[in-house]
């Protein structure tokens, strides 16, 4: 469905930013120019269908109701809320040819808000009180009682942005690596999966294979040489699905381990910032790990190979966290 999507969207997303309508996909072995952003739209529709049908898969029933389905719709209700934000960025930066659109901290009180929104409707609506984050190293569990939700809105806020900076900064995709960005998920979101299965969480698991599915899907069209780009409304879309699937499992600190791709790319990115600001100096040749790696004359295969080997790692990482948490539970 995923690629349905895509070859019917694109087209349309391209006419927008070019004024021509050509239902010719275009050459799959190269650029023209005419990429659109838009990504997000294309994981959305598969990735609402998938959500309905694990509630089916998972409980044999499809119930809205407080039986653990809930959360995870709220997951998704909330990826699309961040995704809709994305849009408004992306139409005016594709549509309307703005160099630069909403004001980064105008961007950031609005994902936090939605953030905070979220954690709010989890605790409010989907009896999720849990105010406990298990952490390793046998250290057990840490109440942070009132500070939990403003805290954790402002982790799922950086956790996001990891996310849209692994694909690229703003609307830069000459810095991006085709494809990267979705594999990366698509990786994350299969540990979600296992992890489902170690801890006997039935929509944990069928969320995880779902939304691997729904990205899949738009990866066929992003990887090199992208047809359409994931843009600001896929960032947010896939950053709101991979954190908010991390809080509604209580395993918070997945994210960090199947999500370690994401988060090292962000930390060179943050580094970077911070040096030249202080001292006036470059670390890296690009402005992430993923941009250095590509300016030093790395294919976006060979980039997205480097990264597929990060994520697995911390995705392994993880599988031994799942099964601490059997333990301590």
């Amino acid at each position: 469905l995923g690629f349905t999507c895509g070859r019917v969207l694109i087209p349309y997303f391209r006419k927008l930013k070019t004024g021509k309508l050509e239902l010719y996909i275009g050459d799959r072995f190269k650029k023209d120019g005419s990429e659109p952003l838009f990504g997000g739209v294309v994981v959305a529709l598969p990735l609402i269908i998938g959500a309905v049908l694990c509630i089916g898969t998972a409980n044999r029933d499809i119930s809205f109701e407080n039986d653990g389905s809930s959360k995870y719709i709220a997951v998704v209700i909330f990826s699309l809320i961040l995704m809709a934000l994305g849009l408004v960025e992306d139409y005016l930066k594709d549509v309307k040819k703005a160099n630069v659109g909403l004001k980064l901290r105008t961007k950031f009180v609005l994902e936090y808000a939605v953030c905070l929104g979220f954690l709010l409707w989890l605790k409010g609506f989907c009896g999720e009180g849990i105010t406990e984050i298990l952490l390793p190293f046998r250290l057990g569990y840490v109440d942070f009682k009132a500070l939990y939700y403003p805290l954790m809105a402002l982790g799922i806020t950086f956790t996001v942005n990891a996310v849209k900076v692994h694909d690229c900064i703003g609307s830069d995709t000459k810095s991006g690596a085709d494809g990267l960005c979705a594999l990366s998920v698509m990786i994350c979101s299969l540990f979600f999966a296992v992890y489902g299965s170690i801890v006997s969480d039935s929509y944990l698991s069928s969320f995880g294979y779902a939304f691997a599915a729904a990205v899949a899907g738009l990866f066929v069209w992003s990887i090199s040489p992208s047809k359409i780009y994931l843009g600001n409304s896929g960032g947010l879309l896939l950053g709101g699905m991979v954190s908010g699937i991390a809080v509604a499992s209580n395993l918070h600190l997945l994210v960090l381990m199947a999500g370690l791709s994401f988060f090292a790319d962000w930390v060179c990115c943050a580094v970077q910032y911070i040096v030249y600001r202080k001292s006036k100096k470059l670390i890296f040749k690009g402005n992430s790990l993923h941009a250095h790696f590509k300016a030093k004359g790395f294919s976006d295969y060979k980039i997205m190979l480097i990264f597929s080997c990060i994520g697995i790692a911390g995705g392994l990482a993880g599988v031994a966290f799942a099964v601490y948490s059997i333990k301590i539970m």
